[in-house]
């Protein structure tokens, strides 16, 4: 089918997590930022995702130039920026694979940074794709994933 390529590629990167194919994710999300456009402090909280009542997985795939990765203590709304002084980053680079799981979207708030700054005081500022994996367990009436008999109120 029409996904068959995308499937390929997610079974090869995801293959380090040793999850059978009726494991692995059921949508992906493909990001490209450029040199001058890093992403905003956010979480991935949304209802289709069922958080923060249930624990859930986002795996993302690093392509293209290095970013840090960078995480803090959420003080406020999913697009809120870090309680100061509670940031840790770790850098990403070609090919990486990084996986956030259990309730950490409901107490952290992340970002990607293209900019690196060298050991000679330089910078680099490659563009780069994320490639972001999440299984959706909220569906809509018309889904085919949607389980008949779900409440009204999960609706």
């Amino acid at each position: 089918g029409d996904s068959d390529w995308m499937s390929g590629l997610m079974e090869r990167w995801l293959s380090i997590l040793s999850l059978e194919r009726d494991q692995l994710p059921n949508s992906v999300e493909v990001t490209w930022f450029d040199d001058a456009r890093d992403a905003r402090w956010l979480s991935d909280d949304e209802s289709l995702f069922r958080t923060p009542t249930q624990d859930i997985h986002v795996i993302c795939v690093a392509l293209g130039g290095p970013r840090l990765f960078r995480a803090g203590l959420r003080c406020g709304t999913r697009f809120s920026t870090p309680v100061r002084g509670t940031v840790s980053e770790v850098t990403l680079s070609h090919g990486d694979t990084c996986a956030i799981e259990g309730r950490f979207q409901k107490h952290f708030v992340h970002q990607s940074v293209g900019r690196q700054v060298e050991n000679d005081g330089s910078s680099s500022n490659e563009g780069y794709l994320h490639v972001t994996f999440r299984w959706i367990v909220k569906h809509s009436r018309n889904c085919p994933l949607h389980e008949h008999g779900a409440s009204e109120a999960e609706e």
